[in-house]
Parts: C-alpha cells; structure tokens; sequence
C-alpha cells in the first residue's frame, strides 16, 4: 500500500476500499421499535447470565454498546433492517492511537479466533478514524418482525458471549 499502513484485517478477502465495508447496504430499523428489540434482547442476556449490557438501558439506537474499561473501546450489539452484528469498536477520538489498540489486538488474531470458534472480521478501515472487529449474525435483521425476534436475539446473545470471552484476555493486557 502506498501509505504503508497494513493491509486490511478481515477474514475474508474483502479489500479496505470495498463498497460492502464502508457503505453496507443497510437501512435503519425504524426507532420507536429499537427499544422494544434491545429490551428483550438485555431480560434474555441477563436470564442466560450474558451479562456483559447488564448496565445498559433500551435505547432509541442501532447499537447497544458496554465499556470495556479501555476509553473508547466498546461491546456492541448492533441491529438493521437487514443485518445483526457483535463488535468491537475502537474510537478513543485518536486515530493514531486506535489503529495501535487495532494493531495490538490483531497480533492475537489466532488465538482471539481460536477462543471465539471461528473467523472475525479485523477491519482497520485505513483512514477512517475508527476500527473494528466484528462478527454477523446469519439470521439478519429486524425487518422481519418481532415473531422472528426470539431467533435473532437468541443468536446475537450466544455471538456476544463467545466474543466478549474470546477478546477480554487480549484487552486485558492493552490496559
């Protein structure tokens, strides 16, 4: 790369410049029925011990996030019309700094991966500010209705929990 930043982590070959990265097609889901989501989402967590957004309050937003204890640094839960996502998301307002918190992380990505029980997606996102790991739930998005819900929720929750327990140990050690 002419910058010589690395090259986008991911665990496919999708390139920093691709269009499915950096613009998903996503619509958002509609807010009056985000806190609905995330309010069954959290009572399911806490009744299977998931307590990573025990703090957290249903919101009017797309994602749910829960600190890591690492400013900047966060859990999230995100939801769309037509996809569901577990992140990582690394923006203390320093580019410089996130790319390294990024950097540092992804030395561990075989043993993240490892304990998470399969590929993540390690997006650097080479200009932008942030970076991100992430994982997509395969039952997609919210479109389909609070009858569908109960799946997708359950999915998410499992996803966050192998996530949360795969990174901590290596968030840990950036503290």
């Amino acid at each position: 790369m002419e910058d010589s930043e690395p090259p986008l982590h991911h665990g496919n070959e999708m390139s920093c410049t691709s269009p499915q990265l950096l613009k998903p097609p996503i619509r958002e889901a509609p807010r009056e029925v985000l806190p609905v989501f995330w309010r069954q989402l959290l009572l399911k967590a806490n009744e299977k011990g998931i307590l990573t957004h025990e703090a957290c309050h249903p919101v009017r937003d797309t994602r749910l996030c829960a600190k890591t204890g690492q400013h900047g640094v966060h859990f999230d839960y995100v939801i769309s019309l037509e996809l569901a996502s577990i992140e990582l998301w690394i923006d203390t307002g320093v580019q410089i700094v996130n790319k390294r918190i990024f950097d540092q992380l992804h030395k561990k990505r075989k043993i993240v991966e490892t304990r998470f029980n399969g590929e993540l997606s390690w997006e650097r996102l080479g200009t932008r500010r942030f970076s991100r790991i992430r994982t997509f739930a395969g039952h997609g998005g919210i479109k389909h209705g609070e009858a569908h819900w109960n799946i997708l929720q359950d999915e998410m929750i499992g996803l966050m929990d192998r996530f949360y327990k795969a990174l901590k140990p290596a968030l840990a050690q950036q503290i």
